[in-house]
């Protein structure tokens, strides 16, 4: 604000009466971002806004230029970065420029609405919120397990543009077998009232993310159990992932994958070798090939029975997470998949790594490293952008709007956070 005013030599900036009015209608879309307009003093703007050219005095001239002013700025803020989460310098749109051209060009509502991802997942979550809002107006039958073939079922399944239960499975991240199971029946009875709360947590996340994710980047889906990896902007490799128990669930972040390890050795974490390794005796771990190092701490030595596998992709975070292979594959036919402490492990370890050396090293060469047993750092030399996300809410390329459950609590957690931020800015809006 007052980097915005010193700019301009403390000049008001909103006497245009058409710029005032294109703020307003900016805000009014709110709802379609899955914001509250209140939280952004819409009530409080459309007061103070005279359509006239009426000269106004100083004492009137100068909180409306204000609030107006604050409104642009709070309202960019969420749609450049998030409700909560502060930008980093390097993602910040410089938000004063953009202000000083919206009103150098009467373009306030286009000038915000290009601050909100243009990504086409973004975008279209938009249009998924509509279409669940219009939901919730006329919601859908309640349904019982007798069911299965009756009018009931296929009204509800019409209500989400699905033609039979195997889509809506399919769709809902379930077996699908056409079944109306119990757990089918639980997730059709989800109401769409808690859909439209699950985009709004989901536009969000989208809000969080850096503008450009990269050429060539990784993208791991918590919720779906899914990694895929993506070259401009084509996915051109999909599989199935182990994350993180609900006891340790994995983090959301983002980093840059700097290196593989071949052939890992696994430096067990002390909460693990305490708990887990040491009562199983000395016998176990010499099966194990698990050995003490010689600064104390448990190793387990490469090969097949070591749960890192025999790749490890590094990208140095601070939560110390990282993808890997597995000594135990079987445990990717689970429907449920949280089952790590916290690390990522793949599916397909061999083809993340060559996606990942991008031509450096070959299949045939990751092949025969791998089998060589040698343990072998290999670095990337371009790091590629890892995104290890959570969305419970997306829409596919062919326009089919899919849903996961809230296996961490993040929903729930989220969307207190919001409403205590949300109630905070319309509280410092209504006083200003």
């Amino acid at each position: 604000m007052r980097r915005f005013y010193e700019s301009r030599g403390f000049a008001p900036a909103w006497r245009d009466a058409s710029d005032r009015r294109s703020l307003l209608e900016a805000v009014a879309q709110a709802p379609t971002h899955g914001l509250d307009p209140k939280a952004y003093g819409l009530d409080r703007l459309g007061s103070s806004h005279s359509s006239d050219d009426e000269p106004l005095g100083a004492q009137a001239i100068a909180p409306r230029d204000l609030a107006f002013t604050q409104s642009f700025f709070d309202y960019a803020a969420t749609l450049a970065h998030g409700r909560i989460q502060k930008p980093k310098p390097a993602d910040d749109p410089q938000l004063v420029p953009v202000l000083e051209r919206a009103l150098a060009h009467h373009d306030v509502a286009n000038a915000l609405e290009a601050l909100a991802p243009q990504q086409p997942g973004y975008q279209a979550l938009r249009e998924a919120l509509k279409g669940y809002r219009a939901i919730d107006v006329d919601p859908w039958p309640a349904l019982a397990t007798d069911d299965a073939t009756g009018d009931a079922l296929r009204k509800r399944l019409a209500a989400e543009g699905l033609g039979d239960l195997r889509a809506f499975q399919r769709r809902r991240g379930l077996p699908p077998t056409g079944s109306l199971d119990a757990e089918t029946l639980r997730v059709l009875s989800i109401a769409p009232q808690e859909r439209t709360k699950q985009i709004e947590a989901n536009l969000e996340r989208w809000r969080r993310l850096p503008r450009d994710l990269g050429k060539r980047y990784i993208w791991v889906n918590l919720a779906d159990f899914t990694l895929a990896a993506y070259d401009a902007g084509v996915q051109v490799l999909r599989m199935r992932v182990i994350v993180g128990s609900q006891y340790n669930p994995t983090p959301i972040f983002f980093d840059r994958m700097a290196y593989l390890i071949f052939n890992p050795y696994w430096l067990i974490p002390p909460t693990i070798a305490r708990d887990e390794i040491l009562p199983k005796g000395r016998q176990y771990m010499k099966r194990e090939g698990i050995k003490i190092d010689a600064q104390g701490r448990l190793r387990q030595e490469p090969g097949p029975k070591n749960p890192l596998g025999r790749i490890k992709f590094m990208f140095p975070n601070q939560f110390d997470v990282y993808l890997h292979d597995t000594s135990k594959a079987e445990l990717f036919e689970r429907q449920d998949r949280t089952l790590s402490h916290g690390c990522v492990r793949v599916e397909k370890p061999v083809d993340l790594a060559a996606f990942v050396l991008g031509g450096k090293l070959s299949r045939e060469q990751i092949v025969a490293t791998i089998e060589s047993g040698e343990n072998k750092r290999v670095d990337v030399a371009d790091p590629v952008p890892v995104y290890v996300l959570y969305w419970t809410a997306w829409v596919d390329s062919d326009g089919s709007v899919e849903f996961r459950d809230d296996v961490y609590g993040y929903d729930q957690a989220l969307e207190q956070e919001l409403t205590v931020e949300a109630s905070r800015g319309a509280g410092a809006a209504q006083s200003s």
